[in-house]
């Protein structure tokens, strides 16, 4: 299970994600889209992200005030470990696996 959250004063948007199983080697999955977060959000604003196995205080962040742009692109990558570990046959994937996130200034993140 991921968390997802974007906070201010308050929370903002607060969503759970389930995570497939399988190889994390595989690395194949297709991306999952989060519906109904906030368009507009104040200077404030962090998104927070951690699997459910961590704690909050574990979670990354990004702080949408400190981007000098109107438009953010964003990318939730669990595992980044195992995505590096694609097509190998021992795949060491953590127990409590981390997250990444990637953003671009141009409105969409294409890798």
């Amino acid at each position: 299970m991921l968390n997802v959250r974007i906070e201010s004063d308050e929370v903002l948007y607060d969503t759970q994600v389930q995570l497939p199983g399988g190889n994390p080697s595989d690395y194949d999955r297709p991306p999952e889209t989060l519906d109904g977060h906030p368009s507009e959000l104040p200077p404030s604003a962090t998104l927070l992200t951690w699997v459910a196995a961590a704690s909050r205080e574990d979670a990354q962040t990004l702080d949408f005030g400190r981007r000098s742009t109107d438009c953010i692109g964003v990318e939730i990558d669990i595992c980044p470990v195992c995505s590096s570990q694609k097509g190998q046959e021992e795949v060491t994937a953590p127990d409590v696996p981390n997250t990444l996130i990637k953003s671009t200034t141009n409105c969409r993140y294409s890798g």
